[in-house]
């Protein structure tokens, strides 16, 4: 099988089931290495298997107490490439079929290489799994997420994720500017990072908003609020000019 038709995603795992593998102290990469390399870092499979509810830190417990149980650790460290399994081979093998039973893609996900994997353990490890942590085939079936899907739901929730800090942000100092106690002890005001979604606000609405917070940070400071890189006037002609 050709790399190439690896999602990068799914690259980042094979290269990270390596260092699992050297991590845990063992001479070769199980099956179970490759789903504990996608709890590492975003993907599809680790958004379908959060999409699932399933149970992540008793996955990793199990995934690795059952890798304790099937291998023995070398006694000299490897050094240079890490073999694979036979089962861990063959589930990489198989990951191409899951692009097909599942829709034809260019490329192989990491979704897919889950897929393979879980299949490819016997029916009591999979019921183990299942009945400890929730993952189970059945479950992944209704939430499937690609590589791409993964990266475009990451982006979309970081804007989210900061709108809210923002928003979280501007009524603490609002807080703050209604307590009188706190206006008198106040030494200093950290900087205030702001995010605002365009097609959620207007520029008048920006202006207020920008306005608001100046008037609060006089309020609570006896201070202005100085834009980076700009000095009071030329804030003052932003906000006129917004």
């Amino acid at each position: 099988m050709e790399q190439s038709k690896f999602s990068e995603s799914l690259k980042n795992v094979i290269s990270d089931s390596r260092l699992e593998c050297l991590e845990m102290g063992f001479g070769a990469i199980t099956p179970e290495m490759f789903i504990l390399s996608m709890l590492r870092g975003e993907n599809g499979a680790l958004r379908s298997m959060k999409a699932t509810g399933v149970d992540l830190e008793k996955l990793t417990e199990l995934l690795r107490k059952e890798t304790h149980r099937k291998l023995e650790k070398p006694v000299a460290a490897l050094i240079g490439n890490v073999p694979l399994t036979k089962l861990a081979e063959k589930a990489l093998k198989l990951s191409h079929q899951q692009t097909i039973r599942h829709g034809k893609r260019k490329s192989i996900d990491t979704i897919h290489l889950l897929f393979s994997t879980l299949e490819g353990f016997d029916r009591q490890q999979r019921d183990d799994i299942e009945l400890s942590t929730g993952l189970s085939l059945k479950t992944l079936s209704k939430h499937f997420y690609h590589d791409d899907q993964s990266r475009a739901a990451s982006q979309s929730l970081n804007i989210e994720e900061e709108l809210e800090i923002s928003k979280a942000k501007i009524l603490e100092l609002k807080e703050k500017s209604l307590n009188p106690y706190a206006r008198l002890t106040a030494s200093a005001v950290t900087p205030l990072s702001l995010f605002f979604n365009m097609e959620e606000y207007s520029k008048e609405e920006i202006k207020e908003i920008v306005g608001l917070l100046s008037e609060l940070y006089h309020q609570h400071s006896g201070d202005h609020l100085v834009i980076k890189g700009a000095s009071q006037f030329e804030t003052v002609q932003q906000l006129a000019c917004v």
